[in-house]
């Protein structure tokens, strides 16, 4: 009966593998109505209740009041609750290998663990990949934690760290969802407008590996730059210098030239970083998002290439998986691809010339101006677009420190600094630490050599702080040609396959023919449906004509818009 049952979890190796080398510690026995229950050896303590397991899981169930809008979040395996249980999907929980090594090697489970994701977690690590690849925004608006009746008495720290994640990530993914939902208009607009562009650049499969055995230099924009900028020169030739749009403006004024530029952010705004760049600097080599501020990709007049931010969670034997969203699969039909050149994205553009140095396979990766805090109170380094921008607010009532108290007043928070004293940073820059220091421990970087050469600003776990000054060293005899980049770019295929132009004309036409159908926009056409979120989750809690009336005039909008932007009407 084990590998019938195990059978289940085929594709998730190291899970049948803590289970097939746990020890036998309990025994199955059967309640007075037939049910199986657990019993511990060593004590003889049933599990479950030695009556009717069933009835007493029902009761259980009713004091828990789920919502057809929760996702069920079960910290225990109990098989009576899960068959009394009718809402799927139900994430169950489990610490206890053994007791499972019990109930999948002696009861025929398969309908009991339909739709459930069965854990076996300690940290709370496993179980926050299984809410997120399991959350459906449109539904689920709440993770709804409930305890076993075995565990329920425990106030112990693994029921603590698993709730604690659950909290977390109904947080992450709702504000996620919503963020996707309230961004997509204006991505819908920039990778229109960028589309010639990215439709005719090479197709990005030249950036792997490009870096084996070399150094990459992420050049950021934090006000610790200054301390050790034209040190980056010691770097020229040796490693490739990849800088984040917003340093562009001070490294141009200091006359370093980057090999590659980077480029995320759809606003813009943005474009204010490239504005009076020197013709060389704009004829480094871009990488760029699909969705980046047209002006910026505009202004670059050297090769580019686009990537796709896609986000990534981790499958349950801890593998990367992405998570394509309706944007990039239209990307994809357009372009004519079954795949979607794409980078990792931790909320900000430094966090995406990372996954790029990682796509190069760069054997080394060197953090320059990284501060993520506040260091000396400022907020980037001097001569950026950000300055600008405080410049043009400043008065005679209203100082440039006044400025930065008002931006972020009621948002302070303290870490530890990159000199071990503690530094002001915010909790938006808090959740980029966090995502260096998770991809360095257990993503993509994880044994990779990360240095943290910012001389300033946070402290980042996993990486080794080091001056910019005492590394060009490390590079040794190393050296970055980046010519033969160039020549690698030119030699590539283009991203879009012939016939785009038929098939973007063809979408457009599907959904003219879905126009005032929402039943069919709801079925047919995912990007209306995410664009029209808002609706679904603001109407939770109208009548359910109300609710119907509302997210069928959302759908009719959001079709409406794409078709404007598809004939290029909306601008």
């Amino acid at each position: 009966m084990l590998n019938q049952n195990l059978n289940i979890f085929s594709h998730r190796s190291e899970f049948v593998k803590q289970i097939s080398l746990s020890e036998d510690l309990y025994t199955i026995e059967y309640s007075r109505d037939g049910f199986p229950t657990a019993v511990r050896n060593s004590d003889r303590q049933w599990l479950e209740s030695r009556y009717s397991p069933v009835t007493e899981a029902k009761r259980w169930i009713e004091n828990q009041k789920f919502e057809s809008s929760d996702l069920p979040l079960i910290l225990g395996f109990s098989p009576a609750i899960l068959s009394a249980l009718k809402c799927r999907p139900v994430v169950v929980v489990e610490r206890d290998a053994s007791m499972l090594k019990a109930y999948l090697d002696k009861v025929e489970l398969t309908s009991q663990l339909s739709g459930v994701t069965l854990l076996l977690d300690e940290d709370g690590f496993d179980t926050m990949s299984a809410l997120r690849n399991a959350f459906d925004p449109f539904r689920h608006l709440r993770i709804k934690p409930a305890l076993v009746p075995l565990y329920a008495s425990l106030n112990d720290k693994w029921a603590h760290s698993i709730v604690t994640t659950a909290l977390k990530v109904q947080r992450e993914v709702s504000l996620n969802a919503l963020s996707y939902s309230y961004q997509l208009p204006l991505w819908t607009k920039t990778v229109r407008k960028n589309m010639s562009e990215w439709i005719n650049s090479p197709e990005a499969s030249f950036l792997e590996g490009i870096l084996k055995d070399k150094t990459a230099v992420i050049v950021c924009a934090g006000p610790s730059l200054e301390k050790n900028i034209n040190y980056l020169k010691l770097f020229r030739g040796k490693a490739a210098i990849i800088a984040v749009d917003t340093a562009l403006r001070r490294l141009d004024r200091a006359g370093i030239m980057p090999d590659i530029a980077v480029a995320v952010d759809a606003n813009e705004h943005n474009a204010k970083d490239v504005r009076g760049l020197s013709e060389e600097m704009l004829n480094s080599i871009l990488i760029a998002d699909t969705i980046s501020a047209p002006a910026i990709v505009q202004a670059f007049k050297g090769p580019k290439a686009f990537l796709r931010c896609i986000n990534f969670s981790l499958d349950l034997d801890g593998k990367p998986l992405p998570l394509s969203f309706p944007l990039d699969n239209l990307i994809l039909e357009i372009i004519g691809r079954e795949f979607l050149p794409s980078w990792q994205s931790g909320g900000s553009v430094s966090t995406n010339a990372f996954a790029l140095a990682g796509i190069m396979k760069a054997k080394r990766v060197i953090f320059a101006g990284q501060d993520l805090a506040f260091t000396g109170k400022k907020t980037h380094v001097a001569g950026v677009a950000y300055e600008d921008d405080m410049t043009e607010m400043i008065s005679r009532f209203s100082s440039r420190e006044s400025q930065e108290f008002k931006l972020h007043a009621g948002d302070e928070v303290f870490v530890e600094a990159w000199d071990g004293t503690k530094v002001q940073t915010n909790s938006t820059m808090r959740e980029y630490l966090g995502w260096f220091e998770l991809t360095i421990e257990r993503g993509f970087a994880k044994g990779l050599e990360v240095i943290d050469a910012t001389e300033g600003g946070a402290k980042k776990n996993g990486m080794i702080p080091m001056k910019l000054r005492d590394i060009a060293e490390l590079c040794g005899s190393e050296r970055f040609d980046v010519e033969s980049l160039r020549a690698r770019m030119k030699s590539t295929r283009p991203l879009g396959n012939h016939g785009w132009e038929k098939r973007f004309s063809n979408l457009i036409e599907r959904a003219k023919k879905l126009s005032g159908k929402p039943d069919e926009i709801l079925e047919k056409c995912p990007m209306a449906k995410w664009l029209a979120l808002p609706a679904f989750i603001g109407s939770k809690d109208f009548s359910e004509s109300e609710r119907k009336s509302l997210i069928e005039s959302g759908l009719i909008s959001a079709i409406e818009f794409l078709i404007r932007v598809g004939e290029g009407l909306e601008h």
